[in-house]
């Protein structure tokens, strides 16, 4: 997919979770950062970012922050990129773990929480969860940077859906080029790395693909190895 019309800023600080302060075109502004992640290693004073104007009247913002220059990498932040990019690399037939499925809908209620997707398949159902991946440390994307019930709870679901005889799967958009495996940050989040396990061996697939970021496009493009143990082990 493509952003339209970005420009280049520079972070002057995160003033919270969903605002920085920016540096664009030599005025100091506001934008919005649809990421509730940490990001800590990535929004530091002075990192050139890059903002997708917002002609929204009512938002005390005019702009979206969506990329940030890693040291290695661009590094696409906005999390709701990722179910964009999923949907098209499959409607694309670039995800060969999904071939001859289609998106039969969105925002599927299961239990007591939302799925992002329910594919229709030759097999029969499936219903994805995709989850976006910002942090990568010494060449393995990890997932999540900040303590997440939501995602485990979204784990349960999936593991119910599996024992109930239709396919689940968990989906980690790595939005950035610069991972080579992936794994649950367990350091951060011992529940969910456990979690992720426990549908592992449900059957649950448990897949990460990352990006190659062109601006402006970013597409999901290479399969990464999934690595369920931890750092070091």
């Amino acid at each position: 997919m493509e952003y339209n019309k970005l420009t280049p800023a520079i972070l002057l600080e995160r003033e919270n979770r969903f605002v920085a302060k920016v540096r664009v075109r030599g005025q100091t502004q506001l934008a919005h950062v649809p990421n509730t992640g940490r990001l800590e290693e990535l929004m530091q004073p002075g990192t050139r970012v890059y903002l997708e104007p917002i002609q929204n009247k009512q938002r005390k913002t005019l702009w979206d922050l969506v990329l940030v220059r890693g040291p290695e990498s661009l590094v696409a932040v906005d999390s709701r990129l990722s179910t964009s990019l999923f949907a098209e690399a499959l409607d694309g037939e670039r995800l060969t773990e999904f071939q001859g499925a289609k998106i039969e809908k969105k925002e599927i209620t299961i239990g007591k929480s939302r799925l992002d997707f329910k594919l229709w398949s030759p097999e029969g159902p499936v219903y994805v969860e995709v989850k976006s991946v910002n942090l990568v440390q010494d060449g393995r994307a990890l997932f999540p940077d900040a303590p997440t019930a939501r995602g485990a709870r979204h784990i349960d679901e999936l593991i119910e859906v599996q024992n109930n005889g239709a396919r689940g799967a968990l989906f980690f958009s790595v939005q950035r080029e610069d991972g080579n495996v992936f794994s649950p940050h367990y350091e951060m989040d011992p529940v969910f790395g456990r979690k992720v396990e426990e549908a592992y061996r449900a059957g649950v697939m448990v897949l990460a693909y990352s990006c190659e970021i062109n601006i402006p496009q970013i597409i999901l493009k290479k399969r990464l190895e999934v690595k369920l143990n931890k750092v070091g082990d």
